[in-house]
This record gives structure tokens, sequence and C-alpha cells, in this order.
């Protein structure tokens, strides 16, 4: 399954420093989840498709993100068989760090990703554990939309997504790709 996310959609937090991410309109039940982000470096040919082979040529390098759901939206859109725009797509709705160069990083494929909420444990995860190696994700992608460099790639997360409140902290990172620190603010 694939979404997109709109241009005012993210919040850059650089390394060291906290993000406030305003509470997002119409919900009451904000979620967040931690994911690696591929950087796509190279735009692809017009034909588009891109194998996995080709893949490793068109990323630039590498992010920690987190990506947040109106979950209302999602449940109903999913019981309703809709599009899940409501959902995923709205201000402040997709965290990343600074981007990484790939040739200054560790293998992302045996990457650690981790998020706390509050100082509790909320998800841990690795890399490995995906269900579609990096070079299969993006050529996936590329059979649908032409990969052009500065497109963001978020993707997945490990279990343990959940909700997020008004006055509380986020702290997590993928290792090797960046860590980020935010808070939840009132819009």
């Amino acid at each position: 399954m694939f979404f997109t996310k709109p241009s005012d959609g993210l919040v850059v937090c650089r390394e060291g420093k906290s993000a406030d991410i305003p509470y997002a309109r119409e919900t009451d039940s904000l979620c967040l989840e931690v994911e690696l982000v591929v950087a796509i470096g190279k735009t692809a040919p017009e034909t588009g498709f891109v194998t996995p082979e080709e893949a490793e040529e068109y990323v630039f390098g590498y992010a920690a993100g987190v990506e947040f759901t109106r979950r209302n939206f999602q449940k109903a859109a999913r019981e309703n068989r809709q599009p899940w725009e409501k959902a995923k797509c709205f201000d402040d709705s997709a965290l990343i760090t600074e981007i990484r160069e790939k040739h200054r990083m560790p293998d992302m494929d045996q990457a650690t990703l981790w998020l706390y909420v509050d100082n509790q444990e909320r998800q841990r995860g690795n890399t490995n554990q995906m269900m579609h190696s990096i070079p299969e994700l993006v050529s996936e992608i590329s059979k649908y939309w032409r990969l052009t460099a500065g497109d963001l790639i978020y993707t997945g997360t490990p279990k343990g997504s959940g909700p997020i409140d008004i006055g509380q902290s986020f702290e997590g990172g993928v290792n090797g790709a960046g860590k980020f620190a935010g808070k939840i603010v009132s819009r």
C-alpha cells in the first residue's frame, strides 16, 4: 500500500534539536510511527521503471522519519474502502532528520529503528524485518510513479504505532540514519 504526503507536511528536525509538531486538525486520535526514509537523488528515465538491481543508483541517502496519521479518518476510510488522503495528508504530517549521503553510512539493511513517547519505548525493530528490501521497494514504486531527484520514500514501520497527545514528547531514530526529538503542541 502506498500513500503520499503534501510538501507542507514535511518538518525537518535537525540533530540535537527538538521539533514542535502542532496537533492535527479535525482529529482526536493522532498517531505516530518511526520509519527509515530513502532519499532519491537521480531522476528515472521517462519510461520510469527501475529494476531492483538498478535501484541503488537512484538512492542519494537516508534519514530517520516520523509519519503521523489521523486515525479517525484512517479507520473510516478502511471501513468504507476509500482513499486515505484525509488520514495521511495534512500539515506537519511527516517529520524527517537531515539526510545523510549513502556512501557515508552503514548498511541500512540491518538498521535498528526505535521510538519513545514520554520516555516509554513504543517501537523497536530492524530494517531486516521489512516486508520488502529497499531495492524492491524503490523498484515497485517506480512502476507507478516516475522517481525524481528529491523524492522521499518512507519505508514502513515496526509494530507499536500508537496515539500521542498534546504535551507529550517523542524521540527516536534509525541507527546510522539520524535521531529526532519533538513535542506535540496545540495548534
